[in-house]
């Protein structure tokens, strides 16, 4: 068979750098395995999920990647991710659960709680958001995870997930909103000159260290990470699990330059997104949830002259 030559060299153009997002030194390459049946996934926990879109006042991309050291074992994706977009399209409910490693169904309490989450935002968020809404939100979200464990004729803690979930507003010059975490998961905002504010504790400490127990659900945690924020009209809101907040670590590295150069006032594509998420760094082969939200009357740089 052969193909008729266009009018141009070249048929088409591939660019190599596209294919691999490299941090210092490269973490090694492995061959993504079929889920082992024992996990009892049937299927449904695909290695990536992708989603975002533009709307009127907010955009958003999400992405979740299965890490190279599950991709090489046979184990599912742990990672979670769930976004929801209210009706006037002025708020988004978002959520990232952490399944522990160590637990077996992990990626069912991941799913359930991310799930949950947004949909007790969608329909009882308010911008006088508190502490008993947070209880209510936990509270809610584990008595999920333990009724899926009982439908699955497992143990509450098999199916222990951490969770991060934000509501989020758009204003006339930014965003504002609330974030709640259980575990280790963090919310940062990125804004100009590489500066990286972190919104919740994350793994970081005053010393730089990690300090952090992780109480995950279906257990409920001593306390509750709640906190409001506001970002400015070029602030992009991040909210990840800790496969990416652990090589972020306290900000102003490699990953936090790359993340400056993609996301601050630019806007890659939904798959140009998942492919930044999926960066390789020796050392950090978890897996990745992250979501990036910005408000749409900012101005992006689509690299066009």
């Amino acid at each position: 068979m052969t193909h008729a030559k266009p009018d141009s060299e070249d048929p088409y153009t591939v660019d190599a750098s596209r294919f691999r997002i490299v941090i210092g030194e490269p973490a090694v390459e492995v061959a993504p395995q079929p889920v082992h049946a024992s996990y009892r996934t049937g299927n449904k926990v695909p290695d990536t999920v992708v989603d975002g879109w533009d709307g009127d006042f907010l955009g958003v991309r999400a992405a979740a990647i299965r890490g190279r050291m599950h991709r090489h074992g046979g184990q599912p994706r742990q990672d979670a991710f769930a976004v929801k977009v209210s009706e006037d399209d002025q708020q988004l409910f978002i959520a990232v659960a952490d399944g522990v490693s160590s637990a077996r169904f992990a990626h069912a309490g991941a799913q359930a709680a991310t799930e949950y989450a947004v949909s007790y935002l969608s329909q009882s968020y308010t911008l006088d958001f508190d502490e008993k809404n947070g209880w209510d939100l936990v509270k809610g979200a584990s008595w999920e995870i333990t009724q899926r464990a009982e439908r699955a004729s497992a143990a509450p803690e098999d199916l222990s997930t951490t969770l991060i979930c934000a509501a989020i507003t758009a204003t006339s010059d930014g965003m504002v909103g609330h974030v709640v975490s259980v575990g280790d998961s963090g919310a940062w905002l990125l804004g100009a000159d590489d500066a990286l504010v972190q919104v919740t504790r994350g793994k970081a400490s005053e010393e730089g260290i990690d300090n952090v127990r992780v109480h995950p659900l279906p257990f409920l945690p001593e306390s509750l990470e709640i906190h409001a924020f506001t970002a400015s009209a070029d602030e992009v809101l991040l909210v990840g699990s800790d496969g990416i907040g652990d090589p972020l670590g306290g900000g102003g590295g490699p990953l936090t330059m790359l993340l400056s150069d993609m996301l601050y006032r630019s806007k890659p594509s939904i798959l140009d997104f998942a492919h930044l998420v999926d960066f390789t760094k020796v050392g950090f082969d978890d897996d990745r949830s992250l979501i990036a939200v910005w408000p749409q009357h900012v101005y992006y740089d689509t690299g066009e002259n």
